[in-house]
């Protein structure tokens, strides 16, 4: 899938420098687009690793709104999407309409892009790029830059996470639909238990 979006220069900085990341990341993203790549469809261990390197900063990357909130030491993104995958199986039972599995797997990858320009959120006030928050992920991350990136390090092994990450980003589909319910659960699940806990933040 393609979309129309670009970023200039100036936009393009703009959002790069509201990451937290290295500036070697942004010296790759830049890179591809003045490269042209081939297609790497063979098993390659170096790209697997990398990649896999590469969204290790989910683990560490801090959800934005409990950060704003003021919860010590609050969730990652990567906790956010573990309990959401592990939601989506405790319904496999109930939801014989869907396909579970997709719903778990999407669940997984459904915030991969926030490795590469962090958890940023339409309040954030630091945020001025004028086109949609989404379609600006979808340029940084898939269209032109990132998606280059991710292919020359896996190759078409990382077709599946694409499709279903654009899969849920759309919400065309009925399994899609059913894990944006669960990410607003599982965000609900987490603001009651900061509310609970001894720290005793206010979440509203």
């Amino acid at each position: 899938m393609k979309f129309n979006v670009s970023l200039d220069a100036s936009e393009l900085n703009e959002l790069l420098n509201l990451t937290k990341h290295s500036p070697s990341l942004h010296q790759k993203l830049a890179k591809t687009k003045l490269e042209s790549h081939e297609d790497v469809s063979e098993f390659n261990v170096k790209g697997m690793v990398d990649f896999l390197l590469l969204i290790e900063t989910l683990k560490s990357e801090k959800r934005t709104g409990w950060v704003r909130k003021g919860v010590p030491n609050p969730e990652s993104i990567a906790d956010h999407m573990h309990r959401m995958a592990i939601i989506a199986m405790l319904f496999e039972q109930d939801r014989r309409d869907l396909d579970v599995s997709k719903c778990v797997m999407i669940a997984a990858v459904h915030d991969l892009a926030e490795a590469i320009v962090g958890d940023i959120t339409p309040h954030d006030p630091k945020f001025s790029v004028k086109h949609d928050l989404e379609k600006v992920l979808y340029c940084l991350f898939f269209q032109q830059d990132a998606i280059l990136l991710m292919n020359n390090l896996v190759g078409t092994r990382f077709q599946l996470i694409k499709e279903l990450y654009f899969e849920y980003e759309e919400g065309r589909t009925s399994e899609s639909q059913f894990v944006k319910q669960i990410d607003k659960l599982e965000m609900l699940l987490q603001a009651f238990s900061y509310k609970e806990s001894k720290y005793g933040v206010s979440i509203l």
